[in-house]
C-alpha cells in the first residue's frame, strides 16, 4: 500500500513539475482547468492523492519558487 501511495505521489509531482516548467507558479484552480491535471482526474483526484495536504504543498512550492 505504501509503495502505491508513493508511486501516485511521484506521478503527480511529475505533473506539477511539468506545469511549473511552463507556468512558474501553481494554484489550486490549475488542477481543475489545466489539461495536464484534468487528464489524470483533476482537482478531486489530486486532493485524494495528497490526502488533504494539496493546499499546503502548493503554498510551499510557490514560496520556494519566490524565495
Amino acid at each position: 500500500m505504501a509503495s502505491r501511495v508513493q508511486s501516485e505521489h511521484k506521478k503527480w509531482l511529475a505533473f506539477i513539475r511539468e506545469h511549473l516548467i511552463r507556468n512558474m507558479t501553481i494554484a489550486l484552480q490549475d488542477f481543475a482547468i489545466c489539461p495536464i491535471f484534468e487528464r489524470q482526474g483533476g482537482l478531486s483526484k489530486a486532493k485524494q492523492v495528497f490526502a488533504g495536504q494539496l493546499e499546503t504543498l502548493i503554498a510551499e512550492i510557490n514560496y520556494l519558487i519566490a524565495a
